[in-house]
């Protein structure tokens, strides 16, 4: 058997003899780009020249991300419908290279879900961007193709802002707009989409501690020391807010070139709401009385400015107590609460969905738990490892109304830059 990170899912054929590498190779690339060969050159040490020794073609009848290689004595081919099976066709090669010498062999592989992720928690956990980097390289090697990056909590405000500059004066540790597009690209050029997540409207400390105009008091905010729920939040009924988050926004969003933007919505206390006149303004205006409608009406507007922006939204569960959550949005799963809502959000699958929400045994529960991606790894190691031996952590999902996406996240909530190895 071939000793790979993640093993083929469609079929593995062993050839015989063994392929050597040169360090000169030449690379036809056929219509696809530089770019799917980037990381390939540089984790194989592959200067682009001489003789062809790797070939690329496009196969359309390949499924997006799929691939087939075949490794022979004389070099090596590549066939795939996009550049993302290019780049985990070759992230194999990388994998099977040992000491300049790869087995000869013929691979068909494609995912089985289309969205595998981890989520890191930069904001309760500062970590570098050099860090960030080496994570996605590691994720990348074991073809998981999503990194949630978590920006912005209680603890801090992790993203260089030069309209709203006090955002990082006040967290001091940030990511300069440079190393996120620099992270980005990295991370693109290694088949991973990078979804960032601001929290809103609650667990914003780290925006309150610069601007506290935009709750609904006013009154100053420190910044976080350690996790925890805090009770002063976003302000649901000020225009101003509103308008602020519409200006942050638009600035931010174009770090990310990616079509999906996750606004949390996890956790945002309302007893701040209920005592705030311009909160009761807006509930009376829209002719609502509960709270979780008034947050549904703030995650609407904001998933409204995000599509102007070109973007999709992401919340968590929660948003979905409201009698009316926001349409067009896309729910993520993190908790068990709710879980009666599961069935109108997620209509694929309905049949295996079904059996698991009118199932009240304890073994159900845990199961549920780990279809929406429930975990807390505090190292990267025992979950690739789980990863290889079972397949619960591919069997998430991030659903839309209408649209879901199975798929997985690991939670990297937990993680820091001590446990990352």
């Amino acid at each position: 058997m071939l000793k790979l990170v993640t093993y083929p899912g469609v079929k593995v054929e062993n050839l015989p003899g063994n392929c050597i590498l040169p360090r000169k190779a030449g690379i036809c690339t056929g219509p696809f780009s530089n770019n799917s060969i980037a990381a390939f050159s540089e984790r194989c040490g592959i200067e682009n020249s001489g003789p062809v020794f790797l070939t690329l073609r496009c196969n359309k009848k390949l499924p997006a991300e799929g691939y087939i290689l075949e490794i022979s004595e004389k070099g090596i081919t590549v066939e795939a419908s996009c550049e993302q099976g290019v780049i985990w066709a070759l992230t194999t090669v990388a994998n099977l290279l040992d000491d300049g010498k790869l087995p000869c062999c013929r691979i068909e592989d494609a995912p089985k879900y289309s969205h595998r992720g981890i989520s890191l928690d930069c904001a309760r956990h500062f970590f570098p961007a050099k860090e960030v980097k080496r994570i996605i390289n590691t994720m990348s090697l074991a073809k998981l193709n999503v990194l949630h990056w978590h920006l912005s909590d209680d603890q801090g405000w992790r993203i260089e802002s030069r309209k709203f500059p006090r955002l990082q004066e006040v967290s001091e540790a940030y990511f300069t707009q440079d190393e996120i597009r620099d992270v980005v690209q990295y991370a693109a050029l290694r088949g991973v989409e990078i979804i960032p997540e601001i929290d809103l409207p609650g667990h914003t400390s780290g925006i309150l501690a610069a601007y506290p105009e935009y709750s609904c008091s006013g009154r100053e905010v420190n910044l976080a020391a350690c996790g925890g729920i805090y009770p002063v939040i976003l302000c649901a009924g000020k225009e101003k807010t509103s308008q602020f988050l519409k200006e942050l926004l638009a600035e931010i969003t174009k770090l990310f070139p990616g079509s999906r933007f996750h606004i949390s919505g996890d956790e945002a206390p309302k007893s701040e709401w209920k005592k705030c006149p311009h909160c009761q303004a807006r509930m009376r205006e829209l002719g609502i009385t509960s709270y979780e409608d008034l947050q549904a009406d703030f995650s609407r507007r904001v998933s409204d400015i995000l599509k102007s922006l070109g973007k999709q939204t992401i919340c968590w569960n929660e948003t979905l107590r409201a009698d009316t959550p926001p349409e067009d949005i896309q729910i993520q799963y993190w908790t068990l609460q709710y879980r009666d809502t599961r069935q109108n959000a997620c209509w694929v699958n309905r049949h295996i969905l079904n059996k698991i929400f009118t199932q009240q045994k304890n073994i159900a529960i845990k199961r549920c738990i780990i279809i929406f991606h429930l975990f807390y790894c505090k190292r990267l190691e025992p979950f690739f490892q789980k990863y290889i031996s079972t397949q619960w952590a591919t069997t998430g999902y991030c659903c839309q109304i209408g649209t879901p996406l199975p798929g997985s996240c690991i939670f990297g909530q937990m993680l820091s830059t001590n446990s990352s190895e």
